[in-house]
């Protein structure tokens, strides 16, 4: 987010149970991005779309330089050339 600009208004953080919460606020070209992040819900981001698009990209290219354990699981799968 640094990269595209971004500014950080705001950020809250707790826990309820065995689920951790963190919120944050963001200022991206004048427009306000909100960011929730929940253990078992994963990312969730609101704002602009063009802005929101942009971010689901970058993310998107994050993840493919640094897979999941999951993704790596079903890459060695018996089955898959394993």
């Amino acid at each position: 987010m640094r990269d595209m600009g971004a500014k950080k208004l705001e950020e809250k953080w707790g826990v309820a149970g065995s689920q951790e919460v963190e919120l944050t606020k963001l200022e991206l070209r004048g427009k306000i991005i909100d960011m929730e992040s929940e253990t078992y819900i994963g990312l969730s981001i609101t704002g602009d779309e063009h802005d929101v698009d942009e971010i689901a990209k970058r993310v998107a290219e994050v993840l493919k330089l640094h897979p999941t354990t999951a993704d790596y699981l079903r890459q060695t799968a018996p089955g898959n050339g394993h």
